[in-house]
């Protein structure tokens, strides 16, 4: 082997640097392949954002009359909370693109992208706003995760109503699909939100001597609950002034929760416009009585029928559970032919029994009794709310 070695050592060398060049040589080709293959995926994406971006500033420009071109830029950050519909909290909006919209060199209008919240998040809504006229004259939705079949009933007609909305109205409402509650909010909030970075970047000035609902509550009192339901907190008048205020039912204005000064008439009527469309929270179910003597609290539920479901409970001596068996009185017919229960008030005990059984509020509805089942729900969740009013206990 020495031997072979000392003839053969060169020979030996050589072919093993030859190896190793073309082994180098192989991984540095399947590195430079697999980098042109990353480069080439790369502008491929880029090719198709490009693409996509030109196709949504085309369909800004289209919101315009004369409009030719789209400058991006940054907008500026502002900071707003405002209530999402059905007693599902607060969301702050925030700006996801914006653009300067010109005809030739002359600056006509600007796009905000709003990342907004409906049912869900992700609802990212372009709102076109026109400089000559300060109202927004269109919206294009760039991207939304809501339910499918929900979002679907927001059809063409809906969106008509954003074609010209003055901003300088002193309360904005988007009329709501009855379906899609909570999409509807989303794009108030939306356009809310558009107005308020509008006003921050341009000499428009938001009015202030309307009246802003800013959240609302069921009214646990029951020295007035009876035909005092809501309390709506406002601000309101040419300085703002915050006050809570007592709504019927139906949203029409009872008087003063506080001790402001009476709203004026104008400022009743468009409160209750505000409030109905709102969404903050459900009219379905309310309180009827309380006897703190007998401890015996009377609460109705609008169902399906239009007699509403009579709940009568009595409450333990320490106030924080019920005593007994409640009574119901219903003259529900369960609205889908598929329900195959017992009869009226099966659903209603259901629920309530659930709620029972375990002290949450969260209860599960029964099938095929849906407009049933969320009357009941709502009369539970302000069953359980009472009672922490009356112990103070969460």
């Amino acid at each position: 082997m020495k031997v072979f070695l000392s003839k053969n050592g060169l020979l030996i060398g050589l072919i093993a640097i030859f190896i190793g060049i073309f082994a180098i040589g192989g991984f540095y080709s399947r590195y430079v392949a697999d980098q042109h293959a990353v480069l080439v995926l790369k502008a491929q994406q880029e090719q198709q954002e490009a693409r996509q971006e030109a196709t949504r500033v085309a369909t800004y420009l289209a919101l315009f009359s004369e409009a030719t071109r789209a400058e991006k830029y940054i907008a500026t950050t502002v900071t707003k909370t405002y209530n999402l519909s059905g007693n599902r909290g607060v969301f702050s909006p925030a700006i996801i693109d914006s653009y300067h919209i010109y005809n030739g060199d002359m600056e006509v209008g600007v796009v905000y992208v709003v990342g907004s919240k409906g049912h869900n998040e992700g609802l990212n809504i372009a709102y076109a706003i026109d400089f000559a006229t300060d109202a927004c004259i269109g919206v294009v939705v760039v991207a939304q995760a809501e339910t499918p079949a929900i979002y679907g009933t927001l059809d063409a007609a809906w969106f008509n109503q954003f074609d010209n909305i003055l901003l300088d109205a002193s309360s904005i409402e988007i009329d709501a699909v009855a379906e899609a509650t909570e999409s509807s909010k989303g794009f108030e909030i939306g356009l809310l939100y558009a107005r308020e970075v509008y006003a921050v970047e341009s000499d428009f000035e938001i009015p202030a001597n309307g009246i802003s609902l800013v959240s609302m509550t069921y009214n646990y009192n029951p020295a007035s609950f009876a035909t005092a339901v809501f309390i709506a907190n406002v601000t309101h008048g040419s300085e703002g002034i915050t006050a809570s205020v007592y709504l019927s039912r139906t949203y029409d204005y009872i008087g003063m929760a506080d001790d402001s000064a009476a709203l004026t008439i104008d400022e009743q009527t468009a409160l209750k416009t505000l409030a109905a469309a709102s969404g903050l929270v459900s009219n379905k179910s309310w309180f009827v009585s309380y006897n703190a003597d007998t401890r015996v609290l009377v609460m109705n539920a609008k169902g399906f029928k239009a007699t509403p479901i009579v709940v009568t409970i009595t409450l333990n001596t320490t106030l924080d559970g019920i005593e007994g068996i409640p009574i119901i009185t219903s003259t529900e017919t369960y609205d889908n032919g598929d329900y195959d229960g017992g009869p009226a008030p099966e659903v209603e005990y259901n629920l309530l029994n659930q709620y029972l059984a375990d002290g949450n509020f969260v209860v599960d509805g029964v099938a095929d009794a849906t407009i049933t089942s969320n009357a009941m729900k709502q009369l539970i969740y302000l069953l359980d709310h009472f009672i922490i009013t009356l112990t103070g206990d969460e």
